[in-house]
Formats: structure tokens, C-alpha cells, sequence
């Protein structure tokens, strides 16, 4: 859905450069994504890589809330106990 929003803010974009250079509809279309249908599919593929984990984050942040993932992410962690090491240490 976010990609097909993108895809028509660019169509518009596009439409709208074309407007104000005094083009034809049909060459502001035809710019669309470099011109060629393999570089609009390549563009429409890399935008949903962009958006894959772009979604993928604000849907964890909703699961464990969006101050815990930054928590996750930029805080350092910390040191844990040496008990399991001593466990080991004594049964040798």
C-alpha cells in the first residue's frame, strides 16, 4: 500500500515537472522511473526493499513499543554475571 502511494506521489512529480517545462503528458509518463519499463520495474523492486524493513521496525516498535526498540538499539548493554563461568570452573 505505502509502495503504491510512493509510486503515485512519483507520477505526479513527474506530471507535474512536466507541466511546468511545458511537455506532453505521454514524455512525463515516459520518464517515470528512468524511461525504459526494466528501470521502472528495478525502481518499484528497490523501493520495496527500502520499505520491507522500513515496515518491518515500526511493526516490532508496535509489539514492544518504540522506547524499548530504541533501548534495543542504542543503548549498551550490559555485562552479565560471571556465575556460569564459575559453575563450569568447579565440575573440572
Amino acid at each position: 500500500m505505502a509502495q503504491a502511494g510512493l509510486e503515485t506521489r512519483a507520477v505526479l512529480e513527474e506530471l507535474t515537472i512536466g507541466y511546468l517545462h511545458h511537455r506532453a503528458f505521454a514524455n512525463s509518463i515516459a520518464e517515470i522511473g528512468g524511461g525504459t519499463l526494466h528501470q521502472a520495474i528495478a525502481t518499484s523492486i528497490i523501493m520495496l526493499l527500502i520499505l520491507i524493513p522500513f515496515f518491518a521496525f515500526r511493526s516490532f516498535a508496535d509489539v514492544v513499543g518504540g522506547r524499548v526498540l530504541l533501548r534495543l538499539f542504542f543503548e549498551p548493554r550490559r555485562r552479565l554475571d560471571a556465575a556460569p563461568a564459575e559453575a563450569h570452573s568447579e565440575g573440572a
